[in-house]
């Protein structure tokens, strides 16, 4: 049979359903083996005429006796549901589930879960969570590690390079648009030592509303707004001053984004009397974050020129805070709940 993962024909055999271990879920998809799968499967294996199509990947345990399936869950479960239900299924005598055998490396085999998982056509292929967790086992196999330099010591684009120049083989179509969904996973997986920490905005919050130069807390947050979190145009009031929020995750929402615009409207109108920027840049690396960072200063600094309102004696923006990114600012300032720069306009 072509095995489309191998990219070539393999030499299969039909082994009896009962000479499988029972591992119903796919440990290849975060969600396991889905119904819908299987149900059209078994449609297609029940009525074409050469029954099962493409063979399932299997390896024998043999402290157990049986074979443990690498891929192809869909196909067997649709396999013995024809059992199940006395349908036969043409090519296969007595229900047997046509596979070859793998005598790979464990690496090998998670490569080969990605690519018969992730190059599925769209309705049934893998998520980016599904990629990311191969990987991310792919990772603590050592796949990424070069002679001399461990793929956890190298720099976060070097990380990052060492993964997609691999992935642009094994598995092409995960290599350039949906590379950046998979990567933003796995930079936030915990297993991983990364140096350089990324936030969403309810994370921005959270850093926030647990330590602040204003002392705003969640109680402040939960009385004046009915939430534990603040949200980008959420005003609170602290002793007599209305403070006005905007949370920023990269610099494009202050250089060219919407948020300038909102923050002139919210000055116009009187809704507090200082505007504060948090901030991160999800999009720097280690070696970038300080121009980053720079870059939303200046930008806040061009609007407050252009937005200010003399005659009301405000500007548009009067404070940043900027949230420690990089594992060095992380151990300097995280624990004291510090900010690594505040900046006054």
């Amino acid at each position: 049979m072509f095995c489309p993962a191998q990219g070539k024909q393999m030499l299969c055999i039909g082994i009896p359903l009962d000479e499988f271990e029972s591992t119903a879920t796919n440990p290849a998809r975060l969600n396991g083996t889905q119904e819908s799968n299987v149900e059209g499967l078994y449609n297609d294996l029940t009525t074409h005429p050469q029954g099962q199509l493409e063979p399932g990947c299997v390896r024998f345990n043999k402290v157990t006796g049986k074979f443990t399936k690498v891929f192809g869950y869909n196909r067997f479960n649709s396999v013995r549901r024809a059992w199940e239900h006395g349908i036969g299924i043409n090519n296969s005598p007595d229900h047997v589930f046509w596979c070859y055998i793998f005598t790979g490396t464990q690496a090998q085999e998670k490569w080969l879960q990605a690519k018969e998982n992730g190059n599925k056509r769209t309705q049934s292929e893998a998520t980016p969570q599904d990629i990311a967790n191969l990987i991310i086992g792919l990772k603590d196999l050592g796949e990424f590690d070069k002679p001399g330099s461990r793929w956890v010591d190298a720099t976060e684009e070097e990380q990052k390079k060492r993964i997609q120049d691999r992935v642009a083989i094994e598995l092409p179509k995960w290599a350039a648009r949906k590379f950046r969904g998979i990567w933003s996973i796995i930079r936030r997986d915990p297993t991983i030592a990364t140096k350089f920490t990324t936030y969403d905005k309810t994370q921005i919050s959270d850093y926030f509303l647990g330590g602040n130069p204003y002392g705003i807390t969640v109680k402040d947050a939960l009385k004046q707004l009915d939430r534990a979190i603040i949200k980008t145009g959420d005003v609170i009031k602290k002793n007599g001053i209305r403070y006005g929020f905007y949370l920023v995750s990269r610099d494009s929402e202050i250089t060219a984004g919407a948020t300038p615009g909102h923050v002139l409207k919210h000055v116009q109108q009187g809704k507090s009397d200082r505007i504060i920027l948090i901030c991160v840049d999800n999009h720097g690396t280690v070696k970038t974050i300080a121009s980053k960072r720079q870059a939303i200063i200046t930008a806040a600094g061009y609007w407050n020129n252009i937005f200010s309102i003399p005659a009301l004696g405000k500007k548009a923006f009067r404070e940043a805070l900027f949230i420690s990114q990089t594992d060095t600012e992380i151990a300097k300032h995280n624990l004291k709940h510090e900010y690594v720069h505040h900046e006054k306009f």
